[in-house]
């Protein structure tokens, strides 16, 4: 999802180097810090290096943290269940 939102945008996040308009993306580079980003919004740390500036990326983001909670939320509940 983020990769279709720096391509569509490149904009979208800042501090995203891999994307800076006028030069060639390296795919793997992009994937790691946009996986990067995911696994930190998605566990809630959020350290902030990496930051969306367009008001869907940051609707995207948002999402993806209470994903994460819910996330949490279930796996404990499965294993307090257990």
């Amino acid at each position: 999802m983020y990769r279709v939102m720096i391509q569509l945008r490149p904009d979208s996040s800042g501090n995203l180097s891999a994307a800076t308009p006028g030069h060639p993306v390296d795919v793997i580079h992009l994937f790691l810090v946009l996986s990067y980003f995911s696994l930190t919004t998605l566990s809630t740390i959020g350290f902030g290096d990496i930051t969306p500036l367009t008001l869907q990326a940051r609707y995207a983001a948002v999402a993806e943290g209470i994903t994460g909670q819910f996330y949490l939320a279930i796996v404990v509940a499965r294993l307090v269940g257990l």
